[in-house]
């Protein structure tokens, strides 16, 4: 998130923890399932679609995320039925 939509949507940039162990076992489980997920590690650039409801779910910071994001930009796209499948 630039600091200008920080600043607009009142909301400090600051680290918050993932959880590796988790992400990797939700990548596998996706790949036993027939589902094609990608794996971001290191740094990750969350936007306000994440920091906004994390700010106010968890404005300390301590519980883990894994974020799991869908492609609904540039096609090819998951059908409905198919993100619902997935959960």
């Amino acid at each position: 998130m630039t600091d200008q939509m920080a600043g607009f949507l009142r909301v400090e940039r600051h680290r918050h923890p993932g959880h590796p162990t988790l992400a990797k076992a939700v990548r596998e489980h996706a790949l036993q399932e027939e589902f094609d997920p990608s794996l971001v590690g290191g740094d990750f650039a969350w936007d306000e679609n994440f920091c906004v409801p994390l700010k106010h779910l968890d404005p300390d910071s301590r519980i883990p995320v894994v974020p799991i994001i869908v492609n609904a930009v540039a096609p090819p796209m998951p059908t409905l039925r198919r993100c619902y499948r997935f959960g």
